[in-house]
């Protein structure tokens, strides 16, 4: 479900006058507006740092870039983990009641913090730098390869390593497998379900 289905119910209760597409769109809009509202206080921010880091190095003081590459971290695992929250209530909904055919939410810390949250949020973190850090490294070590920067190479391999180290690989599969456990578990079915 996304900002997608909100305008193709919005443009189907115009066209046809359906009062269930009206119903779909006032529902889905509330649910949106909340993730959305912080998402895009969250992004405004990020994106104004985020300026700072691209185009501020010989132009602003140490510190502000310093701030600023903090700033653009910090925005991007906020901004992130609304996204695995809406996920993860769509996926195992909590903290809701039925009203009318309707969701209400009744308790906010259950609908963000739901069952799947607490175990997609590490996976999905473990999995991006995970995956970041084997991106680095093999950038860093074709320039090796081509006897090219060597210094920024084997600094930037060095910095990549207790990432990608043998001891954090079962971290990833761990949660990986707690996730599918939660899917199996929901359909009932004994199958997976994305």
């Amino acid at each position: 479900m996304s900002l997608l289905d909100l305008s193709r119910w919005q443009f189907r209760y115009w066209r046809t006058g359906r009062a269930l597409y009206l119903q779909m769109f006032r529902f889905w809009r509330r649910i949106f507006a909340v993730g959305f509202a912080i998402g895009v206080t969250v992004f405004f921010v990020e994106a104004g740092f985020i300026g700072v880091l691209l185009y501020g190095d010989g132009r602003v003081r140490k510190g502000t870039m310093s701030l600023s590459s903090v700033m653009v971290s910090v925005g991007t695992v906020l901004s992130s983990a609304w996204i695995i929250a809406a996920n993860s209530w769509m996926r195992t909904p909590a903290g809701f009641k039925v009203v009318h055919g309707q969701f209400e939410p009744t308790d906010w810390m259950r609908v963000i913090f739901n069952p799947s949250f607490i175990w997609r949020r590490p996976h999905m973190l473990a999995a991006v730098l995970i995956s970041a850090s084997f991106f680095g490294a093999g950038i860093s070590a074709w320039h090796l390869v081509k006897g090219r920067a060597k210094g920024f190479a084997r600094r930037s391999i060095h910095h990549t390593r207790p990432t990608v180290s043998v001891r954090n690989f079962p971290a990833a599969p761990l949660l990986f497998a707690r996730c599918g456990y939660l899917r199996l578990a929901r359909s009932g079915t004994g199958e997976a379900h994305p």
